[in-house]
């Protein structure tokens, strides 16, 4: 069982980094924060088999983070993840005013 849940966290790796890879200039700093989590969490259980429970829980701790901000973020603030040439930053401050 835990062969074949590395060969999965082994795969939502290669995807994270392939569409954080292909994602555009213009793409929200959100998004590719969200997609480095998910590849460090997921490469985090690719190694569980060999790893200490502390890097293992971390991982894990990674990989739910970028999962619940992904889930979070494209149910309620939709346009943080939109492409723009403003920061996420200018964004917040923009809505501010």
């Amino acid at each position: 069982m835990s062969v074949l849940y590395s060969l999965i966290c082994l795969g939502i790796v290669v995807v994270a980094l392939h569409r954080l890879n292909s994602l555009p200039p213009e793409a929200a700093m959100l998004r590719r924060v969200v997609l480095v989590l998910l590849a460090v969490g997921a490469f985090g259980g690719v190694l569980r088999p060999v790893a200490p429970e502390l890097i293992s829980g971390w991982s894990d701790v990674l990989f739910a983070g970028g999962v619940l901000t992904s889930m979070v973020v494209r149910y309620y603030r939709p346009q943080w993840y939109a492409n723009s040439p403003m920061t996420l930053i200018e964004r917040l401050l923009d809505r501010v005013r």
